[in-house]
C-alpha cells in the first residue's frame, strides 16, 4: 500500500513538473513574441504615440464627451448603437468602392473614425448623468442595465476588425489597383489581415477569461490599438482618394506611411495582450 502511494505521489510530482515546465514554455514563447513584434524604433514610435495621445485622442474625446453630454444629445442612445453604426459602415463603403464613388468611401471611413471616438466618450458621458447607478463597469438606470463596459470594449474591437478588415479587402480587389496603389502598400494589407484575426481570436479569449473571473488580461484598448485603428482608418480613407484621383504620388505615399504605421501599432498592441497573459 505504501509502495502504491510512493508511485501515486511520483506521478503527481511528474505531471505537476511537466504542467509548470509547459506554464513556463509558453509565458517564454509569449514574452517572446511580444519581444520581436515591432517595425518602427521606439523612440519613433513612442513620440507618435504620445503626439496622438496629446493633440488627437485625448481633445477628441473630451470634446466629444461634452457633445454626448448636452441636453440635446438623445438619452436614449448609448454607447454600444454607436459601436453597431460604426461597424455597419462596412456595406456602404464596399459599395460606394465597388462602384467608383471614391471620394464618398473616404468622406465615409472618416465618419466611422468619428463613430468609432464618439462611443467611448458616449459611455464616459453616461457614467457621469445623475440619473444612472455605477457598479464597476457596469451602468444601471432605474435598476436596469444599460451599459457593460467590458462587453462594450469587446464590441468595439470587434466593430474595429468588422470594418477594417472589410475595407481592406475592399480596397485590395478593386479593379485596376495594382497599377495605382504601390505593391507594398498592398503587401501592407495582406499582412493586416492576419493579425487583424490573431486579434480577433485574442480579444475574444481575453473577453471570455474576464467573465471567468480572470485578471490577467488586457481587455480595454490602449494607445497602441487606438492608434493602430486610426491609421488604418485613414490610410483606407486615404488610399480611396488615391483611387480617386488616379494616384497622386504624395497620396499614395502618406497611404503606405498610414499603412506602416497601423501594422506596427496593431503587432504592439497583440504584444501587450501577451504580455499581459504571461503574467498569469
Amino acid at each position: 500500500m505504501q509502495n502504491s502511494d510512493h508511485h501515486d505521489w511520483l506521478r503527481e510530482l511528474r505531471f505537476a513538473n511537466s504542467s509548470s515546465r509547459r506554464a513556463g514554455n509558453k509565458a517564454k514563447m509569449s514574452t517572446s513574441w511580444s519581444l520581436r513584434m515591432r517595425l518602427l524604433p521606439e523612440a519613433v514610435a513612442d513620440t507618435i504615440l504620445d503626439v496622438h495621445e496629446t493633440l488627437v485622442y485625448q481633445p477628441l474625446r473630451k470634446g466629444l464627451e461634452k457633445v454626448a453630454a448636452l441636453s440635446f444629445f438623445p438619452r436614449a442612445v448609448l454607447p454600444n448603437h454607436v459601436t453597431w453604426m460604426s461597424m455597419a459602415c462596412a456595406l456602404p463603403f464596399v459599395l460606394l468602392t465597388v462602384y467608383g464613388w471614391h471620394f464618398a468611401a473616404a468622406a465615409l471611413t472618416i465618419f466611422h473614425d468619428m463613430l468609432d471616438r464618439l462611443d467611448g466618450a458616449v459611455a464616459g458621458a453616461l457614467r457621469k448623468s445623475s440619473d444612472v447607478r455605477v457598479d464597476g463597469p457596469r451602468v444601471y438606470r432605474k435598476e436596469h442595465l444599460v451599459h457593460c463596459g467590458e462587453y462594450g470594449a469587446y464590441l468595439d474591437a470587434m466593430g474595429d476588425k468588422a470594418f477594417g478588415v472589410t475595407a481592406l479587402v475592399a480596397l485590395a480587389l478593386q479593379p485596376g489597383v495594382v497599377s495605382t496603389l504601390p505593391f507594398w502598400f498592398l503587401a501592407i494589407c495582406a499582412l493586416k489581415l492576419p493579425l487583424h484575426a490573431a486579434l480577433a481570436v485574442t480579444r475574444t479569449q481575453d473577453y471570455r477569461a474576464k467573465l471567468a473571473g480572470k485578471i490577467n488580461v488586457a481587455l480595454p484598448a490602449v494607445g497602441y490599438g487606438k492608434l493602430a485603428t486610426c491609421s488604418e482608418n485613414f490610410g483606407c480613407a486615404v488610399a480611396s482618394l488615391a483611387l480617386a484621383t488616379d494616384c497622386a504620388p504624395a497620396v499614395t505615399v502618406v497611404a503606405g506611411l498610414l499603412g506602416v504605421l497601423s501594422l506596427d501599432m496593431a503587432c504592439r498592441s497583440l504584444s501587450h495582450k501577451l504580455r499581459a497573459r504571461s503574467a498569469e
